[in-house]
C-alpha cells in the first residue's frame, strides 16, 4: 500500500510539471503537486518516524517514566521509557518487566 501511495504521489507532481510544460496554466496546478509532494513526503517520513511497539524494558541508561497511555492502534497500555543521553522515548507494551 505504502509503494502505491508513492507512486501516486509521483504522478501527480509529474502529471503538474508536464501540464505546465505543455501550456497549461501554473497556477491551476499548484495544488495537485503540493498534494503529491505532501503524499510522498508523509509516506516516507511516517515509515522513519513511527515505531512499533517493544516487548520489554529497553535497557540500561533508559529511565521508566510516569507517562502511560492506550496505544489507539493495538488498543494495549503502553509506557514510555526516556534515555536521558539521547532524549529518545521508546514504547513499550505495559508491564515491561523491571522498572530500569
Amino acid at each position: 500500500m505504502r509503494t502505491w501511495i508513492v507512486v501516486a504521489g509521483f504522478v501527480l507532481v509529474l502529471a503538474a510539471a508536464a501540464a505546465v510544460l505543455l501550456g497549461a496554466a501554473w497556477v491551476s496546478l499548484v495544488a495537485p503537486a503540493v498534494f503529491g509532494v505532501l503524499l510522498v513526503v508523509g509516506t516516507l517520513a511516517e515509515r522513519r518516524f513511527y515505531k512499533p511497539l517493544g516487548e520489554g524494558a529497553p535497557g540500561q541508561g533508559w529511565r521508566l517514566t510516569d507517562e502511560r497511555f492506550v496505544d489507539p492502534e493495538s488498543g494495549v497500555l503502553v509506557c514510555v521509557y526516556h534515555h536521558e543521553g539521547s532524549g529518545e522515548r521508546r514504547y513499550v507494551r505495559f508491564p515491561a518487566g523491571p522498572p530500569a
